[in-house]
């Protein structure tokens, strides 16, 4: 899985994990997609590529479903019709992230990822 932020905050990622107070974690299986995230909020964007090893914390991105399809094709200039975005027709189970990755390609993670379950990074 993969995970748009910024370098500035790698030091801390790798010191204490990757999490956010107060919220979840963004996750997609789309290098593409977490590179526009990376580019959209951070100065200097990266990629973290982690591992996810207690799946009971992975939830459907719920925000993906709600944000209408037109404004993010306008906001990271990608076509309406580009598979990254996949087949948005909304979650037919709140718990299933599985059908959250497959449509909009992407989770959230409700906790901690740990500094040993960050495998690598890259500039975004």
């Amino acid at each position: 899985m993969f995970h748009g932020t910024s370098e500035e905050k790698l030091k801390k990622i790798f010191e204490e994990g990757l999490f956010v107070a107060d919220s979840f974690v963004y996750l997609t299986d789309k290098l593409k997609m977490a590179r526009l995230f990376a580019k959209q909020n951070a100065e200097k964007p990266v990629v973290l590529r982690v591992r996810v090893t207690d799946t009971s914390r992975l939830h459907p991105d719920l925000n993906m479903y709600d944000t209408p399809t037109k404004e993010l094709t306008k906001r990271y200039r990608v076509g309406i019709d580009d598979p990254l975005w996949g087949s948005v027709r909304g979650p037919h189970d709140p718990s299933d992230w599985k059908t959250s990755l497959k449509e909009v390609n992407s989770v959230i993670y409700d906790g901690r990822i740990p500094p040993k379950d960050i495998l690598g990074w890259d500039y975004a």
